[in-house]
């Protein structure tokens, strides 16, 4: 389920940067923050299902640095296997990224014209 909701931000992330102009950090933020809480709980449920639970205060550690902490957790837990996961995974991301941008941006100028776009 955590994984599914990393790939909602970053579709929601793709639809922000191609609908509305630069310079909104408030959105930014909430889509990182979000995206990091839901990192650290995939981690989470991850380390407990592997029976090494990470200590509680840790989790609130790894938010901000939530892309780093996921790949590095793939491959410290899953060596080589763990590389070809992350890397996957952020291609993935990415491609959900720019899908959900680049769809967002047509469909508003083909049923909405009069929208101006950034």
């Amino acid at each position: 389920m955590c994984l599914g909701v990393l790939y909602s931000f970053a579709a929601l992330w793709g639809v922000r940067s191609g609908l509305l102009p630069r310079g909104r950090e408030l959105s930014d933020l909430v889509l990182a923050l979000g995206a990091g809480v839901s990192a650290v709980l995939l981690i989470d449920a991850d380390a407990r299902l592997r029976g090494k639970p990470l200590p509680t205060d840790s989790r609130w550690l790894l938010v901000p640095v939530w892309p780093a902490a996921l790949a590095i957790y793939a491959i410290v837990t899953r060596k080589a296997r763990g590389l070809g996961i992350a890397l996957k995974h952020v291609v993935l991301a990415y491609a959900m990224f720019f899908a959900a941008g680049f769809t967002a941006r047509w469909l508003v100028s083909h049923f909405i014209p009069t929208v101006r776009l950034p």
